[in-house]
């Protein structure tokens, strides 16, 4: 009986230490998948990067000079007025 089971399992169905394989490929790759998704959705909704940060990198690759950095910070740090 068990012999019966045993070549069933690992005969010419593809199972066996490919199938295993394969499986365990698949596996890897969904949770690997499942996180990034997670991960992209927390970013989302919690804002990404802030505006600052964002400023601080275009200041640092030189898309925008000191005082349009300075000029950018400083309406970013003042209290929004209700419109």
């Amino acid at each position: 009986m068990m012999s019966g089971l045993t070549s069933a399992c690992s005969g010419a169905g593809g199972s066996g230490w490919m199938g295993f394989s394969i499986g365990s490929f698949f596996m890897f790759g969904f949770w690997l998948l499942v996180i990034w998704g997670g991960v992209t959705l927390y970013r989302s909704l919690s804002g990404g990067r802030g505006a600052e940060e964002t400023l601080r990198r275009r200041f640092a690759r030189g898309e925008i000079d000191e005082e349009e950095y300075r000029h950018r910070l400083d309406a970013l740090r003042l209290p929004r007025v209700n419109r």
